[in-house]
């Protein structure tokens, strides 16, 4: 079976482990995690990804600014996934207007995960 691979940036820690073994059990997947700005803009100009999972709020930026420069690196083929705490209909149609395919609202459930995988057209194993 064929993994994806998958990118998760996102401030908290914890929600990036959590997430990291919560999508490596839906898909079949190989997954980087960046817990800042700065550390997901290296591993996009470093690496090509299926998928990526950005928190809109990071400590040093804001994931908004990702969506461009990772659509850019791979021929608009990532698959974005927006996640905030603070979402706002604002928030959801910038992040969509940017690229992202999905803006979901913290705090995540696996259900809404795997749902929204789904609709990627990702075979969840769930």
């Amino acid at each position: 079976m064929i993994s994806s691979r998958v990118l998760i940036v996102d401030d908290e820690v914890d929600l990036s482990f959590l997430l990291k073994i919560n999508v490596s059990k839906i898909i079949p997947s190989e997954i980087e995690i960046a817990n800042s700005f700065r550390e997901g803009m290296t591993k996009i100009q470093n690496g090509v990804y299926d998928l990526a999972i950005f928190d809109l709020s990071l400590g040093d930026g804001l994931g908004y600014d990702l969506i461009p420069v990772i659509k850019e690196k791979s021929n608009n083929q990532t698959k974005v996934i927006m996640i905030s705490a603070f979402n706002t209909p604002e928030d959801t149609q910038k992040g969509l207007a940017l690229g992202a395919s999905i803006f979901l609202s913290k705090p995540l459930t696996k259900s809404t995960l795997i749902d929204s995988l789904k609709t990627l057209g990702y075979p969840v194993r769930i």
